[in-house]
């Protein structure tokens, strides 16, 4: 049971991390995008 709930946390865990980044690039290309246009 412990295992199991240890295996579940680590791939809520690997889930979150892959948000995480995908969100930080999304930001990083829309601020990309938006100083293109400025320029």
């Amino acid at each position: 049971m412990c295992m199991h709930l240890i295996q579940v946390a680590e791939e809520s865990n690997q889930r979150t991390i892959f948000l995480l980044r995908a969100w930080h690039v999304s930001s990083f290309m829309g601020s990309c995008f938006v100083l293109s246009l400025i320029r």
